[in-house]
């Protein structure tokens, strides 16, 4: 008995003294985990409150993903009940119980800043007092769930950008300061990837361009932006502010970026190859298919206006005719389809040309030179141009640049210089009026002047009917106080 009473003794001595021993270690091994996002945070008595007893003991069970996508549906559920106190308290339980999820903070935050507000902000039920005071209430608290996930996950991409979406929504309550310094906090601190790294650039230079005083910083990140953006990332918006810039800031203009680089319709480029795949499309679709297409096609035309009628869309009818083989009385009379008989041969001319220029890739070099010296000597017709201008931009491992000729030189146009005015336009106008909503008494659009002047030179010399063209009454709209 004595015997197994100090055997007893000393195990428990060397397990006590084990315990002693390993609990700093232990200690310091959750913490570092903890550090290294690991393990979740630990539950502090305020959070213990927040979630309830049941949740607290779950969680020190290790059921706190389980509890926590339980709560989310639950919160859910309250949502589509519109009983907005307790979605609160059951969306604060579930970011407290998994804290590193940006799932849930952005959930949480658009929900309450968003969905929320929008209800109660259209709440016909209650008082414009009453409506004003809740929305804004329930705007304030998804922001602060943001604020909360920004500081619990600083590297999160999708937390901070949810942020800055609410933030510059001109629909919700637009605090565009604050939204520049989580946009300025993303770009130092998050961890993106290439698309992620653009799109949260794109967003830290808009709210900066709605920043009093900060043009010309706004101007060179604009500028590195679109250098290192492919053809689709270079959205209308970013064209547009670096034009405007240029002229607010008062851009010599031998360092500005030229209208061809910066407004050119960047489909054009496109349409001058687009027709040998569309008709590689045609020829392997059947001809009923066919038929659908020639009909959709002919029902967009009728319906596009001036400017949407297109050469591209005319080759496409062309093709679509002469594959269907329609009678003339089929067949979308000429007067209606081509502007005139030399715009009918052009478009001719482009469908032979490119069913010609697969056969002329093995000799692109001899025939891009006997192109140059004919254009040097004689000039070219429209056709050429663009065929030599398809030939630099498919082999441009066979053209050197120094022989090259400037697209500018190649493509230019009436046509497409009043599409690219217009669409200039149409885009800036509506920039114009959104920032005018926004209430910006910062950055602005300079006057349009010389565009005006340049968009009426073109309508005559096109001869667009007085019923296509703009009015000044569209050109020169209030200015914003």
């Amino acid at each position: 008995m004595k015997r197994t009473i100090i055997n007893f003794a000393v195990v428990f001595g060397v397990l006590f003294v084990f315990g002693i021993f390993k609990v700093p270690f232990e200690i310091q091994m959750e913490k570092e985990m903890r550090e290294k996002d690991l393990l979740p945070p630990k539950i502090d008595m305020s959070d213990r409150n927040g979630i309830g007893q049941a949740g607290y003991a779950a969680a020190l069970g290790g059921f706190r993903d389980v509890l926590a996508s339980y709560n989310y549906l639950k919160a859910h559920n309250l949502h589509v009940a519109r009983d907005w106190y307790e979605m609160e308290r059951t969306l604060n339980t579930v970011v407290t119980l998994q804290p590193r999820s940006e799932y849930y903070w952005e959930m949480a935050g658009w929900q309450l800043g968003n969905n929320t507000y929008s209800y109660e902000k259209s709440n016909h039920k209650i008082s414009p007092f009453d409506r004003q005071r809740l929305s804004a209430e329930y705007f304030e608290k998804g922001d602060e769930y943001f604020k909360r996930g920004i500081k619990a996950m600083p590297h999160s991409y999708k937390v901070a950008m949810g942020r800055i979406r609410l933030l510059t929504n001109e629909f919700r309550m637009p605090n565009f300061e604050q939204a520049l310094e989580t946009a300025e906090h993303l770009m130092k601190h998050g961890e993106m990837d290439s698309n992620e790294l653009l799109l949260a650039w794109g967003s830290y230079i808009y709210t900066l361009a709605a920043t009093p005083g900060r043009e010309v910083e706004t101007y060179k990140e604009l500028l590195k932006l679109f250098e290192v953006s492919n053809i689709a990332q270079r959205v209308p918006t970013q064209r547009v502010l670096i034009y405007v810039l240029q002229n607010e800031l008062m851009i010599p203009v031998e360092d500005r970026m030229p209208d061809w680089d910066l407004l050119f319709d960047v489909d054009y480029i496109f349409d001058l190859e687009a027709l040998t795949v569309f008709e590689i499309k045609v020829s392997k679709t059947p001809i009923e298919g066919v038929k659908k297409m020639y009909q959709v096609q002919r029902q967009n035309w009728e319906d596009a206006n001036y400017i949407a009628k297109r050469d591209y869309s005319r080759a496409k009818l062309y093709i679509l005719q002469n594959v269907l083989e329609l009678s003339e009385e089929q067949k979308i009379p000429d007067d209606k389809l081509f502007k005139n008989e030399e715009n009918k041969q052009y478009v001719i001319n482009s469908v032979e040309y490119r069913k010609q220029l697969d056969l002329m890739k093995p000799k692109a070099l001899e025939f891009h030179r006997l192109l140059v010296k004919e254009l040097k000597e004689k000039g070219l017709s429209r056709n050429k141009r663009e065929l030599l201008a398809l030939l630099q931009i498919k082999n441009p491992q066979l053209i050197p640049s120094a022989d090259g000729i400037s697209l500018e030189m190649l493509l230019h146009n009436p046509p497409m210089k009043y599409q690219q005015l217009y669409y200039y336009w149409t885009v800036r106008n509506a920039m114009y009026q959104k920032m005018a909503k926004s209430g910006l008494k910062g950055f602005m659009p300079m006057p349009l002047g010389n565009i005006v002047s340049q968009l009426r030179e073109l309508e005559d010399q096109l001869n667009v009917p007085d019923n296509e063209r703009i009015s000044s009454a569209q050109i020169f709209t209030p200015k914003p106080h």
